[in-house]
């Protein structure tokens, strides 16, 4: 891979970031989409469809082959992955950060097809400038359920030049353990506290915000 081999020609090594649910707010996002595609028949606020469904491919009516085409549509959509809103004040944490430890690369799940998008999206929200790698696959939902597998994959061959990265899937920590991983996993988000951390041969971080990200760096 590339940017491997030009961190390595630069002596740099540093850290790299998820986008969706770390740096961008993706789920109400979609939930707002699919609720526009077919409204089910409830009166239930997006919060409450959330914890009762979880998923949006869970919910009834939403998972026919009319939706998830429409699914397959907004995964391919460079629209629409521009249009997400940012999460939190993202952009002014990570400016913190890229303070402390090099911002190198962010890796998403996204497919290729949506480079322009995601580029666009980080521009936007004044991001700082790094790679961005891609899953380099046609997108599907089933794809999505690969994802984890595919970034394990990543993250192991980049180490130890990335030093870790920052990601709120809590179906990463497995995939990477599998793949004898070295570097750091700092688990964002409230919902990660669950994971048992001594599960893992890595250090796994459960950072319920991007203040506790900062301070692990800042206390080194």
């Amino acid at each position: 891979m590339k940017l491997k081999e030009s961190l390595k020609k630069q002596g740099l090594k540093g850290l790299t970031l998820d986008i969706d649910e770390t740096l961008a707010d993706t789920s109400p996002h979609w939930w707002n989409h699919m609720l526009k595609f077919h409204k089910p028949d409830s009166d239930l606020t997006i919060q409450e469809l959330v914890e009762k469904y979880q998923y949006i491919e869970h919910v009834p009516g939403w998972h026919t082959e009319e939706a998830r085409n429409h699914i397959k549509n907004a995964l391919d959509s460079d629209e629409f992955n521009e249009a997400v809103p940012l999460l939190h004040e993202s952009n002014k944490m990570v400016e913190k950060l890229q303070k402390i430890v090099p911002i190198v690369a962010y890796i998403t799940a996204r497919p290729e097809k949506v480079r322009k998008g995601t580029e666009n999206w980080l521009i936007k929200h004044g991001f700082p400038k790094a790679p961005i790698i891609l899953r380099p696959t046609e997108s599907s939902i089933q794809d999505l359920e690969t994802k984890n597998h595919w970034k394990a994959g990543v993250l192991k061959h980049l180490y130890p030049e990335v030093i870790g990265i920052v990601d709120d899937n809590s179906g990463l920590p497995p995939e990477l353990l599998k793949e004898k991983y070295e570097g750091k996993l700092f688990l964002y988000g409230e919902r990660t506290k669950e994971i048992n951390t001594k599960d893992y041969s890595f250090p796994v971080i459960i950072s319920p915000d991007w203040n506790h990200v900062i301070d692990h760096f800042n206390s080194k």
